[in-house]
């Protein structure tokens, strides 16, 4: 089960609840900061896991895609919150999290896996190709 993601989402929901408690707020928030570090620590090493020939490339795109939110949230954040710095216009904030969360966790939960990939395997070439190493007179002339 993916608790990284359940702590930090029951934590925010939580969080909708308690008012103005300042110091519960926070630590509520820092208790889901500490387990939203878990999931680098899970799909960090994923990529290993499941493709190690194209970690590198994996990394890549999922680091791509991850960064539309950080483009994204400001945006909405700041429409929510303009001229509207109340609870109930965080509630909806956090709400909006919380069922990214969910849908994170329903994912992962059906589609999941740690195994290596079919894909992953590259297949082994047949060609008697010959291949002979470039000596030292060669390398010079080739430059």
């Amino acid at each position: 089960m993916p608790s990284a993601s359940v702590v930090p989402a029951v934590c925010l929901l939580a969080v909708c609840y308690i008012g103005c408690a300042r110091a519960a707020a926070v630590a509520l928030m820092a208790i889901a900061v500490t387990c939203i570090g878990g999931m680098f620590c899970g799909f960090l090493s994923n990529h290993i896991d499941i493709a190690p020939n194209f970690a590198g490339t994996l990394m890549a795109l999922t680091n791509t895609i991850a960064t539309i939110p950080g483009i994204v949230v400001p945006i909405f954040v700041g429409a929510l919150t303009q001229k509207n710095q109340t609870i109930s216009s965080w509630r909806i904030i956090f709400f909006v999290t919380i069922g990214l969360y969910i849908v994170e966790i329903v994912v992962y939960m059906l589609w999941g896996s740690g195994e290596e990939q079919p894909w992953n395997k590259i297949p082994e070439s047949n060609d008697n190709i010959e291949t002979k190493p470039l000596n030292n007179d060669e390398k010079k002339s080739t430059v």
